[in-house]
């Protein structure tokens, strides 16, 4: 670096290099001349609107004049020194409503004027408003369930929305499912969007992330806490009951299966889970776990643990494409996994460098760009991923976001329109170093593999076993209970209207196929001795009304009763899919 070029910057030596030292640049190409400009931005929260189809700037929502929870503007939480990756100097501040999560939820009457659905971390609030606002106003913001005293979010990080209308506890709005952090209490927040208000808590300890099946109206909860540590909570969406939004104990608002994400005897720990719905499949980008899972949805099993880059921290899924988009924080990159028809050769196929670790991306389904949100870099950038021959690339572009903190990011399929969460806490100077031409220096490569393991020590001798203890006495007879037969039912097979069961012995056999609370069919026969046995079908009014409209995930219950014993010795259920179609071509 000339002389002439170090006094143009302003600068020291010793701080310029600081400088350069705190961003973590890559070196100049040999003899470009670096200069530097720094940038103090205030502290700020916000939600940036861009036109997917341009990359353009289109608005910022401004939260900066949102009452804090301590009722003072721009008050609510007071935040200490913290220089990110990028920031040269910082000065404490007391902020307030910082967007982080953020979600979209349609109104069906009004497509082009949705609702967009904020989370303040910081605040512990959610923030509903409509993207033809100005910007949210205090009557936007909810803190309290409707009794107005009890708190209706403690740590909120994520919210997710269910966007059709026809769920039990809808009443005609899309509903907002916000998850709260907290390792043993923490729970899900149901939120009516179009009353910007809770309706329920689904109890879901540890949960740190969310994913919604429409199709199937079920809820995945990742977790990160034990007793639940890295699994994937089932939740279904019909059963929600909004009796009292203060408590998670109702029986409808408990998980219906939990997943195991354990692979090799190791939790995947801090699972963040997306689904695709086109494949049917769940990927949970395990966040201390350095991973992504992949479970096959229709099963609720393991199929494949994938190693990725330090600290995954989202996933988002092109299932047009069949791409899945895995954010790292450490690592500094977005790892691309290809989805094949088979599950199990699911792989990485491409890693993009970013400038600063990621919190999350989202992905325009339409155009195939994904968006890379940058937290400690202040960066929104946009990539086109492309295949051929084989070999992934991408294309990158930089929007002129303005984002001084970027956070999660969601894209309007419908009216083509990205929005980003900026949860800027801090008034800042960022320096940016670039050469005499006005590029800005690249990102830092990925950091290298670990080096191999030490070779284990010599095991010491085994110690000599120690002699067997007595035997313990006899104890005395327990009573004498009633006599049982205890029988096992065999195969469960189902066939059009009807279902056969192997039975071991003359006796009852009762069907029920049930979906949610509602029974579909019932059916009963009798058998004169073992064999098999067939059990006629019969849908109910309710059942068959429920068929009409769609096709539903239901339970086949058999029970057996032996002949002459006073009650049901063996069960036996199956889940069976009862379409539509199935149905009415044998009528």
């Amino acid at each position: 670096m000339s002389i002439k070029n170090l006094r143009r910057t302003g600068l020291r030596l010793p701080a310029l290099l600081s400088a350069i030292g705190v961003l973590g640049v890559l070196p100049a190409t040999a003899g470009a001349d670096l200069t530097s400009t720094s940038i103090t931005q205030a502290s700020t929260g916000k939600v940036v609107a861009f036109d997917t189809t341009t990359n353009a700037f289109l608005k910022n929502y401004s939260f900066t004049n949102l009452l804090g929870s301590d009722g003072v503007v721009g008050g609510g939480y007071a935040f200490g020194n913290a220089n990110a990756s990028g920031i040269a100097s910082a000065t404490n501040r007391g902020t307030a409503n910082n967007p982080y999560g953020i979600a979209l939820a349609p109104d069906p009457a009004a497509p082009a004027d949705p609702w967009l659905v904020t989370a303040q971390t910081r605040t512990g609030s959610v923030a509903v408003f409509k993207s033809s606002a100005t910007a949210p106003a205090n009557a936007d913001v909810i803190t309290k369930n409707p009794d107005g005293t009890t708190a209706a979010f403690s740590r909120v990080r994520t919210p997710r929305v269910y966007p059709d209308t026809d769920l039990p506890a809808s009443n005609g709005s899309p509903l907002a499912f916000v998850a709260n952090y907290n390792a043993t209490t923490g729970y899900v927040a149901v939120v009516d969007v179009k009353q910007k208000k809770v309706v329920a808590r689904l109890n879901a300890p540890g949960v740190a992330d969310l994913a919604i099946d429409v199709a199937h109206q079920r809820l995945y909860a990742g977790t990160f806490a034990a007793p639940n540590l890295g699994d994937v909570l089932v939740f279904d969406l019909t059963t929600i009951d909004t009796g009292n939004p203060n408590v998670a104990s109702q029986a409808g608002n408990q998980p219906i299966d939990t997943i195991d994400t354990q692979s090799g005897g190791v939790d995947q720990d801090n699972s963040r889970p997306a689904y695709d719905p086109v494949r049917d499949r769940i990927y949970t980008a395990n966040s201390s776990a350095n991973s992504v899972s992949v479970i096959d949805a229709s099963t609720g099993l393991l199929v494949k643990t994938i190693p990725v880059a330090g600290t995954p921290n989202a996933a988002t899924v092109d299932s047009t494409r069949g791409l899945v988009y895995v954010a790292s924080l450490s690592g500094q990159v977005v790892t691309v996994i290809e989805e094949d028809a088979d599950p199990a050769n699911d792989a990485p196929v491409l890693t993009i460098p970013t400038y600063g670790r990621v919190i999350a991306t989202a992905v325009d389904e339409a155009s195939g760009t994904a968006y890379i949100s940058e937290m400690s870099s202040g960066t929104i950038r946009a990539a086109k991923v492309t295949e051929s021959g084989g070999t992934y690339s991408a294309s990158i572009v930089e929007l002129k976001s303005g984002i001084v903190l970027g956070y999660e990011a969601v894209v309007d399929q419908v009216n083509h329109k990205l929005y980003a969460a900026d949860a800027q806490p801090l008034t800042a100077t960022r320096t940016k170093v670039v050469d005499e031409n006005g590029s800005a220096q690249g990102p830092v490569g990925p950091t290298g593999a670990a080096g191999a393991n030490g070779a284990a020590g010599v095991n010491g001798a085994t110690g000599p076993t120690g002699a067997a203890g007595p035997a313990g006495a006899i104890g005395p007879a327990g009573p004498v209970g009633n006599l049982s037969l205890e029988l096992t039912l065999g195969s469960i097979k189902v066939v059009g209207r009807s279902a056969s069961v192997k039975v071991p012995a003359a006796g009852v056999a009762k069907a029920t196929v049930k979906s949610g609370a509602t029974t579909i069919a019932t059916g009963t026969a009798t058998a004169t001795k073992a064999g098999t046995l067939k059990i006629a079908l019969k849908k109910t009014a309710k059942g068959a009304a429920l068929l009409k409209r769609k096709a539903v995930a239901a339970t086949l219950t058999v029970t057996f009763t032996p002949k002459g014993a006073k009650a049901a010795a063996a069960l036996r259920s199956t889940k069976v899919r009862l379409a539509r179609t199935a149905v009415e071509h044998r009528r």
